[in-house]
């Protein structure tokens, strides 16, 4: 059975630093994202093993799946005599990556996966999972920066995370549903910590390799020495700007101190207290704030053609 290891977290929260990191590991593999794992699930959960073919031609027709350079002839070849599970033809894709990389262990890191973690531990019973956490102020902020209009996790609500609060209510919904998952399969898993992580990488890099079963390896903080053939420069620049690219920084831990005001903080941190304390965040005292609620609903209910009602509501709360 193939060995695989999943790293997951919410977004923004470092998973694509960490996915690079361990992918420079000698023994590791981790691709740029796609969720073959999840789609493959998705995909057979209404048909039977007769449509692998068709299965292949949806997973090739994408531009990030066939950047992995798995050439499809050879999983064909793999699977000419059949297959019993969808397992065995994920496994079949998975080992043709690993052979190509002289590797041993597959490395998956997609968003997704964080809402379908029992799916994906009974399709691979032996996989381990590495959930990197990052403070959710900072990350309810990097949303937001980012521009994107929601996000939804599995059957979680739809977070319109233009808004800080959207982006910290997505931050507990990814939070949570980790928490569920541990409560049954605990030892399974690793979690770190983003800001661990870009301070003292060799120690946290230490902990992650001996969880793994490996002897760790220096190249893996020279991680930008190399370019990842499975992502494209302009998804490079875009989601991570240039820090994918250099040595491992700290300059974004606790940047909502400078980038945010006491009252926006204080709202974000009346949302997240508990979750934010249990993970070993500093929070000063909380107080609500009906204007970031009211911000936050207005954002969710008027858009497009009521832009204007919108910044004359904006304009009343100040």
């Amino acid at each position: 059975m193939t060995d695989v290891v999943f790293v997951v977290g919410a977004p923004r929260s470092g998973t694509t630093l960490l996915r690079r990191m361990l992918d420079s590991h000698s023994h590791l593999a981790g691709p740029h994202e796609y969720p073959l794992l999840c789609t493959a699930i998705e995909y057979f959960r209404e048909r039977g093993l007769t449509e692998v073919h068709g299965f292949l031609d949806l997973i090739y027709s994408s531009e990030r799946f066939s950047a992995w350079g798995v050439e499809r002839a050879l999983v064909e070849r793999r699977i000419v005599d059949g297959i019993g599970s969808v397992r065995e033809l994920v496994e079949c894709i998975l080992d043709a990556y690993l052979s190509s990389r002289g590797a041993t262990t597959f490395v998956d890191k997609n968003i997704r996966n964080i809402a379908a973690l029992e799916s994906l531990l009974a399709m691979f019973p032996r996989a381990k999972f590495v959930h990197i956490v990052r403070d959710g102020r900072d990350v309810a902020l990097s949303l937001r920066d980012r521009k994107w209009a929601s996000y939804q996790l599995g059957v979680s609500p739809r977070r319109d995370i233009r808004h800080l609060k959207g982006g910290a209510l997505l931050w507990l919904d990814a939070i949570g549903l980790f928490n569920t998952f541990i409560r049954c399969y605990g030892p399974l898993h690793l979690r770190v910590r983003y800001e661990d992580l870009v301070l003292a990488p060799e120690k946290v890099l230490s902990g992650i390799c001996e969880f793994l079963g490996l002897e760790y390896e220096h190249r893996m903080l020279k991680f930008y020495s190399n370019k990842d053939p499975t992502m494209s420069d302009k998804s490079a620049v875009l989601n991570h700007g240039s820090l994918l690219g250099q040595e491992v920084t700290s300059t974004r831990v606790e940047r909502f101190r400078s980038s945010l005001a006491s009252g926006e903080i204080s709202a974000v941190e009346n949302l997240l207290e508990d979750q934010l304390r249990m993970l070993g965040y500093q929070v000063q005292k909380p107080r609500a704030s009906v204007k970031f609620d009211l911000e936050y609903v207005v954002g969710r209910c008027l858009s497009g053609p009521f832009l204007w009602a919108r910044r004359i509501v904006a304009r009343h709360l100040k």
